[in-house]
């Protein structure tokens, strides 16, 4: 089975998260979200978020999509990666952060898995910062 892994906030869940879901899954059988911690999704994200990473894991585990949503370790994604071993990691079209640290990370891991970068569905329009800052 090959098990695709995503990270992210999921703060105010829209179809631009849904879309992203959809392409991330096509890259494989089983999709796992890692959903960020509060107090680093706060400090990436320099806001305060709606709701607690507990609420936003239950709100993906409730997609069909999902079958697997769980908090991230509460130092980085190391953790979660090695665990899970994914054939595939699926980063967002905006998302910048760790990501050289990730790759490096594979690499001194000896892992396989692939890193893809899924294209923006309609950003201008679906994109959380739109809805926060409103």
């Amino acid at each position: 089975m090959k098990t695709v892994m995503v990270f992210g906030t999921f703060d105010v869940l829209h179809l631009g998260h849904i879309a992203f879901l959809k392409a991330a899954r096509r890259h494989g059988d089983r999709l796992v979200v890692i959903v960020a911690r509060d107090a680093a999704a706060e400090r990436l994200k320099k806001t305060k978020l709606r709701f607690k990473e507990g609420e936003r894991a239950q709100m993906l585990r409730e997609l069909r999509l999902v079958d697997e949503a769980v908090s991230g370790a509460k130092a980085n994604f190391r953790k979660a990666v090695a665990v899970y071993k994914p054939f595939v990691i699926a980063l967002g079209y905006d998302q910048e952060a760790y990501v050289n640290e990730l790759r490096r990370f594979l690499t001194s891991k000896g892992l396989n898995t692939k890193v893809v970068r899924l294209k923006a569905f309609k950003a201008r329009r679906y994109k959380t910062s739109l809805f926060i800052n409103r």
